[in-house]
């Protein structure tokens, strides 16, 4: 009995010790700055999953920029609280290239749009890792809260494409995103799928756990092993030739599952049009490059070298621009615009991007608050 009792103290002491390091740590991490920090809690939305907590300040850092004022409004947006004495509202939906956390409020293009336009409220449900599926359920979600006139979709093909696919998602991250999914029903339809809800009791710890940037950094460091291990993993087994998850969509053959990604794509694009339609809201889709679409021919040679007669860089974009214009959808072509501001300008690679990540700096934002604004937002 004595040793289980000398046990159970030894057991007693080392949780204090662990407990007060985790304190300790928890607090010089909420005081310091370090790549990697992000402050920005996001919550689940019954209806359209992933979400960010309401009235929020945030910071992040990457390894080359720093970002000390992300906001987020009472209703859980991007940016500043809606604007009631401007009677037009415009929706912006997208994921992270849109919600824009890598700069600064004053930066964001959302923000500026609505600095210098007295008459539209232009409102950013833009999110992370989120694709059309997810667009259509926001866009219905928050129309019936704010009635918009217009809905603008930033359609990112390099992520929106894969994202849409439950298994590419499993195949690119090793887990669902938090959000339903489309999947293909008894009928050769879609019908969605909630089964990314974690139990009851899992959410709550994870709720916890997430609130703890001790835990943030453990799990942004076990994360990126395990996305780096999916995403390097060949998409049709083992063949030596085979494209990593992560360059799928841009396959000159596509797989079973990179099709029915296309295919739901497709789906979600013609739901949001007939959502728009029925509800008399204008739509606009607004077609956003990676660092990687912007690559000259030169540079496709040397960046994918190994994997040159397998990929078609251009494919995603041919095939959706198209898409859109067939299906009477307008459409703003930024990877067009891009290319001219790079030739104008002479800009060098990451071009909008950072060195150290491809979403959009400020030059990004530039582009596209110079883009809008000379088409008459």
């Amino acid at each position: 009995m004595s040793k289980i009792i000398s046990a159970l103290k030894i057991v007693s002491v080392w949780f204090l010790i662990i407990l007060a390091m985790g304190v300790i740590s928890e607090i010089i991490l909420h005081n310091i700055s370090y790549p990697g920090k992000s402050t920005i809690y996001y919550i689940h939305h019954e209806v359209f999953g992933t979400w960010r907590k309401p009235n929020q300040k945030a910071v992040k850092i990457g390894d080359c920029y720093e970002v000390d004022e992300i906001l987020v409004n009472s209703y859980g947006m991007r940016g500043a609280e809606p604007d009631n004495s401007k009677k037009i509202k415009i929706g912006i939906f997208g994921d992270s290239m849109t919600e824009g956390i890598q700069v600064n409020e004053k930066d964001h293009f959302v923000t500026r749009l609505n600095e210098t336009n007295d008459s539209i409220d232009f409102l950013n449900f833009a999110t992370s890792s989120t694709t059309t599926t997810y667009h259509l359920l926001n866009l219905k979600y928050h129309h019936q809260i704010f009635d918009f006139d217009k809905a603008m979709v930033f359609f990112f093909p390099a992520n929106d494409i894969q994202e849409n696919s439950i298994e590419l998602q499993m195949q690119f991250n090793g887990k669902r995103y938090y959000y339903p999914s489309y999947k293909k029903d008894d009928n050769r339809g879609f019908e969605l799928d909630y089964n990314y809800r974690p139990t009851s009791w899992k959410y709550a710890v994870r709720d916890v756990l997430r609130k703890s940037l001790v835990f943030q950094k453990l799990y942004t460091i076990q994360a990126a092993m395990q996305k780096a291990k999916a995403s390097s993993k060949p998409a049709n087994g083992d063949k030596p030739n085979a494209l990593p998850v992560a360059n799928m969509v841009y396959g000159k053959k596509l797989t079973p599952a990179v099709q029915e990604a296309y295919e739901i794509t497709d789906f979600t694009i013609l739901q949001i049009k007939s959502y728009c339609e029925t509800n008399n809201i204008e739509l606009e889709f607004v077609l956003v490059p990676s660092v990687g679409d912007l690559l000259s021919k030169e540079e496709i040679g040397l960046y994918y070298k190994n994997m040159l007669d397998l990929v078609d860089r251009e494919k995603p974009y041919r095939y959706y621009k198209s898409f859109l214009e067939e299906n009477e959808i307008p459409v703003i072509d930024l990877f067009q615009l891009s290319r001219e501001r790079i030739r104008e300008q002479n800009m060098e690679y990451p071009y909008f991007s950072y060195e150290c990540d491809g979403h959009f700096a400020v030059a990004g934002h530039d582009l596209i608050f110079d883009t809008l604004k000379s088409i008459g937002y």
